[in-house]
């Protein structure tokens, strides 16, 4: 995702070191899962043809039992970016989603 847009997100206080280096993954590992959600879901809003944003909104969905979210944002994932970096994480993901 580009510095820009995160330049563009409002900061707030529970995540503010992603919006000093753009990383709102490590608030998803950190076990901040709703803010980091937040911020995925701000970011496809500003941009909708981010990929990795939906991967990442796709993981958070999922990680708060939000299985049909979570298909949605894989499945946006793989259309924008079929081969990226996520790809086949996200396959996999809707493959045991969808068992």
């Amino acid at each position: 995702m580009s510095r820009t847009l995160f330049k563009s997100l409002p900061c707030q206080s529970s995540w503010a070191n992603d919006c000093i280096t753009p990383s709102p993954s490590r608030s998803f590992n950190a076990g901040k899962i709703p803010d980091a959600q937040k911020f995925f879901e701000q970011a496809v809003s500003i941009d909708p043809k981010l990929a990795d944003a939906h991967y990442w909104l796709g993981m958070a969905n999922v990680n708060q039992g939000k299985l049909a979210e979570g298909v949605k944002s894989f499945e946006e994932y793989l259309k924008l970016d079929p081969k990226g970096q996520y790809a086949e994480q996200a396959k996999s993901m809707l493959a045991a989603i969808k068992k």
